[in-house]
Order: structure tokens, then sequence, then C-alpha cells
């Protein structure tokens, strides 16, 4: 179980998340995060990644052209969250959801 003070700089995790929503202003429509306990009880940052729809479903986009470009997205995002990060000793867990997916769903810890 970890402490209830969360050792890492959110301003400075709050810069690195504008600076990856503005290298992906095109595809990003949100990123939001917690601090939670993960599987393990160690403290983990989970982040949720909003990707602007491009006319497809998610399950459409495995199958398109444009796959290996929402795979260069997604590993950029992890990448640079995960450099800002690394001073800490916080595990970071990303998931990645489409617009249209959250409007269907309507999970609030996406909004």
């Amino acid at each position: 179980m970890f402490a209830t003070a969360v050792d890492y700089d959110r301003e400075q995790l709050d810069r690195a998340i504008a600076a990856v929503k503005a290298k992906f202003p095109d595809d990003i429509e949100r990123i939001v995060y917690s601090a939670r306990e993960d599987w393990a009880g160690d403290l983990g940052l989970f982040f949720r990644v909003l990707l602007k729809d491009r006319g497809n479903t998610y399950s459409d986009l495995l199958h398109l052209p444009e796959l290996p470009e929402v795979l260069s997205i997604s590993h950029g995002v992890m990448a640079d969250l995960i450099d800002a990060l690394r001073a800490y000793r916080i595990q970071p867990y990303f998931s990645f959801r489409l617009v249209s997916e959250q409007e269907q769903l309507r999970d609030p810890e996406w909004d």
C-alpha cells in the first residue's frame, strides 16, 4: 500500500501532458490521469488518452492503412510521459479510447 502523499511533481507532469497534446493536436482530444494502487499494491499513474475520431471505429482502425500512424501516436504519448516520470518511482499505465467510444460508454473517469 502506498502513502497518501504522492511523490511526483504534478506541475511537471501537467506540463508534459500539455507538451504531448501540442505534439499531436489533430489526434488527442484530452489526457486525464489518476494516482491509485495498481494490482501489486504499488502506486501507479493511470493515464486515459482520448483520441479524436478519424471517421472510423477503433476496430476499423486495426484493419486500415492508418494503423501504423495510430500505433506511432500511442507510442509517442507513452514514451513522452514515461520520460517525464523517469525521476519518480511510479509505474504508468495507459488506456486509449476514441471520442465516439467515450460518447457511447459515458465513463466518468474519462471526462
